[in-house]
């Protein structure tokens, strides 16, 4: 017999937020969860069911690698580069302009 658990949250962070629902029944370690905003109901949703405690914990303290699990392509590890302005840009000498470039 399933039985529907509520949610413990343990960090939100929006669009996502990080729970813990019970236990498994397979081995009793906590059932850790990744939730998303449905942005046409507002509701959360299950985005990615966490492997274990600490990729639940490496995804709460790293919100790049949440970007990176979320199947909806979220844009994560944006590389930032610094690059000498050009002579027939350069407005301020000396300034340096920042180029966002997605990998």
């Amino acid at each position: 017999m399933n039985v529907v658990r509520k949610p413990t949250v343990l960090m939100e962070r929006f669009p996502y937020r990080y729970v813990q629902v019970g236990t498994l029944e397979i081995n009793g370690k906590p059932d850790c969860r990744i939730q998303k905003v449905d942005s046409y109901t507002g509701r959360y949703r299950d985005m990615y069911l966490c492997d274990n405690e600490m990729q639940l914990m490496t995804a709460m303290e790293d919100f790049d690698y949440t970007c990176w699990l979320d199947p909806d392509r979220v844009p994560a590890y944006v590389k930032i580069v610094l690059v000498e302005p050009i002579e027939l840009v350069q407005l301020v000498p000396q300034n340096y302009l920042l180029l966002w470039l997605l990998e």
